[in-house]
């Protein structure tokens, strides 16, 4: 994603939203999550799992509870 910084984060932070909690994010390997890995644990080379909210905090447009 070839994004500014807090785009690439309010990006990051909406497509977490709309995941499973159990989905998976797969980025190219040379992509990063910057400041968005709050919301996403890490595999393997560009494969990240969501994480529950930072905080307790309700992300963004979240459609879980």
């Amino acid at each position: 994603m070839y994004l500014e910084t807090g785009r690439r984060v309010d990006v990051l932070e909406r497509m977490a939203s709309r995941l499973a909690p159990d989905g998976w994010l797969f980025l190219d390997p040379t992509e990063h999550l910057g400041r968005a890995v709050q919301w996403f644990g890490s595999g393997a080379s560009g494969v990240y799992h969501r994480r529950e909210a930072p905080n307790g905090k309700q992300l963004l447009g979240s459609l879980g509870p």
